[in-house]
């Protein structure tokens, strides 16, 4: 048998405290510049990034909660969760500003040491993405062969994802939302008539949570054009085929803005109030 998780993640012989419990001289620990000096704006930028993981590592979590309770019928409970989740990805936009405080000048004075590192290499984002809806596995060109999260997040892709356990949760309501005809004429009806209301309210929540994933994206481009304009990006240097990043890092951000997690949850918009669709009114 193996060594139990309590023995693992507390330091022997010592009482549990604060510090002990949150392993607080680990995680301070962590942050170390590579700059000569270093430069001052780096700790912002590493300890701002590792924030983001343990938010993505948060948002794993719970989206793997949302996707569980929908596919158990609870919608309810996936509502409550996919608030919790909306928040975090608040938290995410709202830490970009603290990011633009830099100065392109200071920036550069060790973005170079970055290389070929790149945010295009973060496991926890792709596997939040993974587990919102995007199901392609381009992303993980990014990294490495010998990777372990490769494997990992190949298993994310194989899992469901918030789409899947939605559509899971309307064919409770209508079997015939296995197929896409099928649910579009069954999401028109639920948009017409806003019931069942907790499938409703579920549908509205990932449509927030499409948008503010979108704004959020829109703000971390701009963010990025103000600190490198139309440089490269850092992953350039890995493989210059990659695509838009191997001539401008910006470019490459605002062609992910094209993307929608939940297609068919905007499309019906357009359906709704059509003249002559005999819509009770």
């Amino acid at each position: 048998m193996g060594t139990p998780a309590r023995a693992i993640l507390m330091p022997v012989g010592e009482p549990l405290t604060y510090r002990t419990y949150l392993r607080i001289d680990d995680l301070l620990g962590c942050q170390v510049p590579r700059s000569e000096g270093p430069v001052h704006d780096e700790m912002l930028f590493i300890v701002a990034h590792q924030a983001y993981e343990l938010w993505f590592k948060l948002l794993a979590h719970e989206l793997r909660g949302a996707c569980g309770a929908m596919t158990r019928g609870d919608a309810i409970e996936a509502c409550r969760l996919l608030e919790r989740i909306l928040r975090i990805v608040r938290l995410l936009a709202e830490e970009v500003p603290v990011i633009e405080s830099m100065r392109p000048a200071d920036f550069l004075r060790f973005r170079e040491l970055l290389k070929p590192a790149s945010g295009l290499q973060s496991a926890g984002f792709r596997e939040v993405e993974f587990l919102l809806g995007r199901e392609d596995d381009a992303a993980l060109r990014f990294l490495g062969e010998g990777d372990p999260a490769r494997s990992r997040l190949k298993a994310t892709l194989r899992w469901t994802n918030l789409w899947r356990a939605f559509v899971a949760l309307a064919e409770r309501a209508d079997p015939a939302c296995a197929m896409e005809s099928g649910r579009s004429a069954f999401l028109r009806r639920l948009y017409e008539r806003c019931e069942p209301a907790p499938l409703y309210e579920t549908a509205e929540r990932l449509v927030d949570l499409d948008e503010r994933v979108w704004l959020w994206r829109c703000h971390h481009a701009r963010m990025a054009e103000r600190m490198i304009g139309g440089k490269p990006g850092t992953a350039a240097s890995i493989d210059p085929k990659y695509g838009a990043m191997g001539q401008n890092g910006v470019r490459y951000l605002d062609g992910t803005l094209s993307r929608r997690l939940y297609p068919e949850l905007w499309a019906v918009r357009s359906a709704l109030g059509a003249p002559g669709d005999g819509t009770a009114r």
